[in-house]
Parts: structure tokens; C-alpha cells; sequence
């Protein structure tokens, strides 16, 4: 449903709470605004980025706070596909973002692991107040590549 309402051309808002996506929240349209509203979290559930900016300009992500999940993924925000230019007229902005690698849970009981936290294959990205943090308490098996 919400890939549907972004893909008609809509913009997000995300209320408070925490979700725990099935599958990834796809922007595939420019100048498209993605906007949590008190830290709301996106949980990477299965094996999956929990978003994904497709090669568009003028995307607007702000106020999100990525979380890995209990299975391998590759990133949970991936920002373009390939090499992409990107737009200095229309760049893309990432702003008071966050991402988590373990913290809210026990990892003993549900391992979290990622390979990165932020995939950016795109240029022309404004990023601002980004806050990326590893759990230092026993996550297994994530490496971390920004």
C-alpha cells in the first residue's frame, strides 16, 4: 500500500512507532519528501533495506531512525543504483537521520546483522545530522561498511 501511494507520485509520513517491514519502502519518483515524525523506526525485518531511493532527484528523507533486523542485510537506507550522478539543481537531502546496529533488544536471543548502514551510490546528496551506531554488546556477525 505504501509503495503503491509513493509510486502514484505521494509524499510519506510516518507516525511514532516502530515497523517492521516485510519488504522495502521504494521511492521511485523525484522530488518525493519521506518524513518521521517522533523518531519513527524502520525496521529491517527480512533480510531486506528497509528503504531504497531509486536514481531520482530532489528526495527528501528526514527524521527516520533505520534499524537492523534478524536477518543478513545488505543496508538498510540504500540511495541509488550503480554509480549515479545525481542532480547539483535538484540534490538529494538526508537529514536528521539515524541508523542502529543492535541496542533495543538482546542480541543473544535475536542476532541483528547488516553489511551497511547507509549505501549511497548516488552524488549530489545533502546529508545532515546523521547519527550511525553499533551496539558494543555481543551483536554477531555484522560488518560495517560506510
Amino acid at each position: 500500500m505504501i509503495n503503491q501511494q509513493l509510486a502514484a507520485g505521494n509524499h510519506l509520513v510516518l507516525s511514532p512507532g516502530i515497523y517492521k517491514l516485510q519488504d522495502s519502502i521504494k521511492v521511485t519518483n523525484a522530488n518525493t519528501i519521506v518524513l518521521g515524525l517522533g523518531l519513527a523506526t524502520l525496521v529491517s525485518a527480512n533480510g531486506k533495506p528497509a528503504l531504497v531511493v531509486s536514481n531520482v532527484d530532489g528526495v527528501r528523507v528526514s527524521g527516520i531512525l533505520f534499524e537492523a533486523g534478524p536477518k543478513q542485510t545488505s543496508a538498510l537506507l540504500q540511495w541509488g543504483e550503480g554509480s549515479y550522478a545525481g542532480s547539483a539543481a535538484a540534490p538529494g537531502v538526508i537529514q536528521d537521520c539515524y541508523a542502529r546496529v543492535g541496542g533495543p533488544t538482546d542480541p543473544l536471543v535475536t542476532p541483528v546483522t547488516v553489511d551497511a548502514m547507509m549505501l549511497l551510490n548516488s552524488g549530489n546528496l545533502i546529508i545532515d545530522n546523521i547519527w550511525l551506531w553499533r551496539a558494543d554488546h555481543g551483536i554477531k556477525g555484522e560488518t560495517l561498511n560506510s
